[in-house]
């Protein structure tokens, strides 16, 4: 399970990390604004929390945008 979340919405869900991405591709960012951002909900130890984070990737995950 995945969030995502744009600028002026609330988070919404989703059943893939694709469907997920591809909510928040193209979208807007803003100053001191922490959206786009895509999170996975259920993650095992270890995993990172958050995928995207102001409509960039986290750092190890650049290649999959």
């Amino acid at each position: 399970m995945f969030e995502a979340a744009i600028v002026g919405f609330r988070p919404e869900k989703f059943d893939t990390e694709a469907a997920a991405m591809q909510y928040v591709a193209g979208q807007p960012t803003c100053p001191n604004e922490v959206r786009p951002w895509v999170r996975k909900v259920n993650r095992l130890a270890g995993e990172k929390h958050f995928l995207v984070i102001a409509g960039r990737p986290t750092p190890d995950r650049e290649h999959s945008i």
